[in-house]
């Protein structure tokens, strides 16, 4: 038997229930979903503990067995030349970080506002909404800048793009 758009099934095990339902006929790798969101919002840390920065975006598994790729894309700086930024992505839902530590070392006084990557793979196994958020912290008491070279101008944008990918 045939179905729209070229896949077969081959089996009467695929349907045994009866039921052709989208889960049954998307190819695992395929893509499902893709969000993204992006935002120039400054946010300053002084602790060695994670604050959340305003990139935050959800969302929610068409299954369990699914996973969620995700890239962020991020603009930090440590203001004074022996402090280092600390950015990491957080699954505030199952409150397991998905993407560990990348670290923005000042490489002079000017405080030149760097960028980092963070990709990650999770297996939520759920098919409640996750919310990932980017967190900055920094590796001392002094200021680290999210989105910013130091003080009050933004100068730069982050994102995030979160992904389902069929199982």
């Amino acid at each position: 038997m045939a179905i729209q758009g070229g896949r077969e099934i081959t089996s009467a095990q695929q349907i045994s229930d009866g039921i052709i339902t989208n889960a049954k006929l998307v190819t695992p790798g395929t893509v499902l979903q893709t969000l993204q969101f992006e935002s120039d919002s400054l946010t300053s840390s002084t602790t060695t503990s994670y604050v959340d920065t305003a990139i935050t975006l959800s969302i929610t598994p068409s299954s369990t067995s699914n996973k969620i790729l995700g890239i962020a894309i991020v603009g930090a700086v440590g203001v004074a030349s022996d402090t280092v930024a600390l950015t990491r992505v957080y699954n505030s839902t199952s409150t397991t970080v998905v993407s560990d530590i990348v670290r923005y070392t000042p490489k002079s006084s000017a405080f030149i506002l760097q960028h980092g990557s963070h990709t990650f793979l999770d297996s939520p196994s759920s098919t409640s909404a996750q919310t990932y958020v980017i967190q900055i912290a920094s590796d001392r008491t002094t200021v680290s800048y999210f989105n910013s070279r130091g003080g009050g101008s933004t100068t730069s944008n982050s994102s995030i793009i979160l992904m389902e990918i069929a199982a």
